[in-house]
């Protein structure tokens, strides 16, 4: 689960949110939780600006002090895990899609961060790469305070 840390602060009649992570995803909100939300959505457009440019996502530093957490949807997390895969292993979108006999759009879409892309289109892009996924499932942060196990569940390719 990628969490990114945020300063949000009072700004006049508005918040002003900052991530330390991705100094240009920077926001405002009429309230805490609309800057919050608003956050969100500058941190993804951040990201997908440095995909742009092939550029390594930054992970999210240590939450310390006075910070509000930004959650990415766990989709998102594995569009950056099959992103970052690419990019190390020099691999573009085009010889992905040869891999896959698929269309350049469709490569594009899977790793638009905004796209609600279907989970096994990612398996299949992964198991392309040579690559299988694996979900790790966990208590929200409630749950963790009140010590409950977590579940690992390793993932299996469909047809």
């Amino acid at each position: 689960m990628l969490k990114y840390p945020v300063r949000v602060r009072r700004d006049g009649q508005q918040f002003l949110a900052e991530s330390p992570d991705l100094p240009i995803a920077q926001t405002v909100g009429a309230s805490r939780e609309e800057c919050l939300e608003n956050a969100r959505k500058a941190i993804q457009d951040c990201i997908v600006l440095l995909m742009s440019e092939r550029i390594p996502i930054p992970a999210p530093s240590r939450i310390e002090g006075e910070h509000d957490v930004v959650v990415l949807p766990a989709l998102n997390e594995a569009k950056l895990a099959l992103y970052e895969l690419m990019r190390i292993e020099g691999l573009r979108k085009a010889e992905l899609a040869r891999r896959l006999d698929w269309h350049q759009p469709q490569i594009d879409r899977l790793l638009d961060l905004r796209h609600e892309s279907r989970f096994s289109q990612l398996e299949q892009a992964f198991l392309a790469l040579g690559k299988r996924i694996s979900i790790y499932v966990h208590n929200d942060q409630a749950q963790e305070n009140r010590g409950s196990n977590s579940v690992t569940i390793q993932g299996q390719p469909t047809p």
